[in-house]
């Protein structure tokens, strides 16, 4: 059984900032980004991560590419009984870390020092629609463990990993 991998343009436009799934005027704005239509300050759902300064880039292609073969891992691994499914449709998974242009840009907006060296990148896939969605590559400064939710604009996504599966 063949596992496909659709690869569209980003949903919305990711220009280190703003925008996002969803986006249209109904979420709430905070702190300089989208937090989508139903962000809500209350939600720590089981398995909930506090993802704190977490900002949107265009993924370089080479952060593309890499999502895309990790994605592909997962879903194999899946397929073949190596690992659970998620227990949600949206998944993240760590690229490459963040390019230069992001950590300076990111950096620069969290106006607070940071380890660069501690910065990763995670994208988010639609386990239904088999394509990636949202503003791009989400930067944060510490990684979920796996199977933590974390709040991305209007989507819950579930960490599955990074690396080999």
């Amino acid at each position: 059984m063949a596992i496909g991998l659709v690869v569209s343009p980003l949903l919305a436009p990711a220009h280190g900032g703003s925008g996002g799934m969803g986006s249209g005027g109904n979420g709430q704005s905070h702190g300089g980004h989208y937090l989508g239509p139903f962000w809500s300050p209350w939600y720590s759902g089981p398995g909930s991560y506090g993802v704190n300064y977490m900002y949107s880039y265009a993924p370089s292609p080479e952060q593309q590419s890499i999502a895309r073969k990790r994605i592909m891992n997962y879903l194999l691994a899946v397929q073949k009984g190596k690992r659970p499914a998620a227990t949600r449709r949206y998944v993240s998974v760590e690229t490459l870390r963040p390019t230069k242009t992001q950590s300076e840009d990111y950096l620069k907006k969290r106006a607070q020092a940071a380890d660069l060296t501690q910065l990763h990148c995670l994208m988010v896939f639609d386990t239904q629609a088999k394509q990636f969605v949202g503003s791009g590559c989400y930067v944060v400064e510490s990684l979920p463990t796996p199977g933590t939710v974390t709040k991305f604009e209007s989507a819950s996504a579930e960490f599955v990993g990074q690396g080999a599966f």
